[in-house]
């Protein structure tokens, strides 16, 4: 589930008798049992920063049904960007204003919610899985008492920009009103949420969205794909499926999805660290024309040609070789996806090799 961070029970006072404050344990135990009972919640959430420009100044607003529908609105007003992501429940759509691109029921986008770096859940989930928490104490804001916790990073984590952070989170609900991030001391990302509600009953056509009538649309699926064994992709299609021998340090292999309509297979990689989802995509080419993205490059996987583009927090490397069409995802938080380039991505693709 996305965002699932802070939000859980209420105290109960007796006549005038003081109940003792909770401990950081219990705020963070009673933050899990309010998201992962809640029905809906949805925020909107101000980011910014002073040393990584990518999340300065920018505004994401979160809509969220246990049912797996979704919508998360990525903008940064100074630039004139939006990025949205949307799960109606059948299909699932993106649009990013950069390239002008919408994408119908993506390869990559299957955990979007979960994995991307910009949602409560995402990060929290990280934080509260490896570190301890500490009750540092109380703050009122807007005239609601909030308890604020501090989670010092027990072990270095190279790949993550920051080595403690704050929440401050309401005493009543457990909703997050704002988190600090600290690298060597120094505060380099702050967020303030608004709005933040749980279980109001959103509406359907909250789960939707109508992009831009000159947006180019890049993919379209029959079907979103299905869970599968490796094996089972490969005894399911009538090419022969490859994987690669090479993905970069941190990365594991997590699982399998298989489109029947399209007889596409995706192979995703996971890393945990930063919750970064590499994705290898591999399909019978169809000739249909397929508008062409604004800014790709043209390049080379070996001797075939191919095609690499950047869209909101994603690399992409498409070629076709053999009537078969392959694509490789990255889609990876903060600064880190700078450290994969196009170099890694072809030599990712290089390296593929058939499933044994």
């Amino acid at each position: 589930m996305i965002v699932f961070l802070l939000m859980g029970s209420v105290l109960l006072i007796t006549g005038c008798t003081e109940q003792p404050e909770p401990s950081a344990k219990e705020v963070v135990n009673n933050t899990i049992e309010k998201f992962e009972s809640a029905n809906d919640y949805s925020y909107s959430m101000v980011l910014n920063s002073s040393e990584y420009e990518e999340v300065n100044n920018v505004t994401t607003e979160v809509f969220y049904e246990s049912s797996g529908k979704g919508k998360m609105i990525i903008e940064k007003s100074s630039e004139d960007l939006i990025y949205v992501v949307v799960n109606n429940g059948n299909n699932i759509l993106t649009y990013d204003s950069e390239h002008g691109v919408v994408t119908t029921n993506p390869n990559s986008t299957s955990n979007v919610f979960q994995e991307n770096p910009l949602t409560y859940y995402s990060l929290m989930e990280r934080i509260i899985e490896d570190n301890e928490p500490k009750l540092q104490g109380t703050e009122t804001i807007n005239g609601n008492k909030t308890y604020i916790l501090e989670f010092v990073f027990e072990s270095s984590i190279p790949e993550f920009p920051v080595d403690s952070a704050k929440f401050w989170i309401n005493s009543e609900d457990r909703a997050p009103v704002k988190y600090e991030l600290y690298k060597d001391g120094e505060l380099v990302i702050s967020a303030a949420f608004k709005n933040f509600r749980f279980d109001t009953g959103i509406p359907d056509e909250e789960f939707e969205y109508q992009p831009p009538e000159n947006a180019k649309v890049i993919e379209q699926q029959k079907s979103a794909p299905q869970n599968v064994t490796l094996d089972e992709a490969k005894n399911r299609v009538n090419y022969e499926l490859k994987m690669p021998s090479y993905v970069p340090d941190g990365f594991e292999f997590d699982h399998v999805q298989y489109a029947p309509d399209t007889s596409l297979v995706v192979i995703y990689y996971e890393n945990e660290v930063m919750r970064s989802v590499l994705a290898v995509v591999q399909m019978p080419y169809e000739s249909s024309q397929k508008p062409e993205v604004a800014d790709q490059e043209n390049t080379t996987i070996g001797t075939t040609k191919g095609n690499y583009f950047e869209s909101a927090n994603s690399k992409h490397l498409k070629w076709s070789e053999n009537n078969i069409e392959y694509t490789i995802m990255l889609n990876a938080p903060l600064e880190r996806d700078n450290e994969i380039d196009k170099g890694e991505m072809i030599k990712i693709a290089e390296s593929l090799e058939p499933v044994e």
